[in-house]
């Protein structure tokens, strides 16, 4: 596999890629508008968004929001046609190669079983565990749904750092952010 990433901005032809797999793959009450998105590809130091390609195929891509010692991953979406082909983890491979001493820090929605053969949040979430990504005993909430907060440092994540994350996301009001132990 020979992934080659290519930063979007927003006169890129990577930016018809990015709308394109997030109207197919993120449901609507999920998804940031794309105009801040795009918006935020010419904030360089505060955002990083990769379209990636194998030849010129593009498999996915990842829209990452950073801090100094600290990464947001609000999306990381691979095409349905080449999903469960190791594209996700080679991406996320590349993260950890391009920020290889920040936390790197996400959501997910939580699963009512995360043993299910079945269940969409479960198998997202052992995805992410395979690859390195632990349950940090944190929730957050956003839009009335509760999501785990999982990453790289799992429980011991920086609280702090995490926090200025969720104080920029969606400007939907107050942030619940609860500690709630380990699974």
């Amino acid at each position: 596999m020979e992934l080659k990433g290519v930063r979007v901005r927003p006169s890129s032809p990577e930016c018809r890629v990015v709308k394109s797999l997030l109207k197919s793959q993120i449901p609507e009450d999920e998804r940031m508008p794309f105009a801040v998105l795009r918006l935020g590809t010419l904030l360089t130091k505060r955002c990083d968004c990769t379209c990636f390609y194998e030849g010129s195929t593009p498999v996915g891509f990842y829209y990452l929001l950073l801090s100094e010692k600290a990464v947001f991953m609000l999306y990381l979406v691979v095409s349905p046609d080449v999903q469960s082909r190791g594209y996700g983890s080679a991406i996320l491979e590349e993260i950890r190669k391009r920020y290889p001493d920040c936390q790197v820090d996400l959501h997910i929605e939580i699963p009512k079983d995360p043993e299910s053969k079945d269940e969409q949040a479960a198998k997202r979430y052992r995805f992410y565990q395979r690859n390195g990504f632990l349950y940090t005993g944190w929730t957050t909430e956003d839009g009335g749904v509760r999501y785990w907060i999982l990453s790289s440092r799992g429980p011991a994540f920086d609280t702090e750092k995490h926090k200025e994350f969720l104080s920029r996301d969606r400007n939907s009001g107050t942030v619940v952010f609860n500690h709630e132990g380990g699974m």
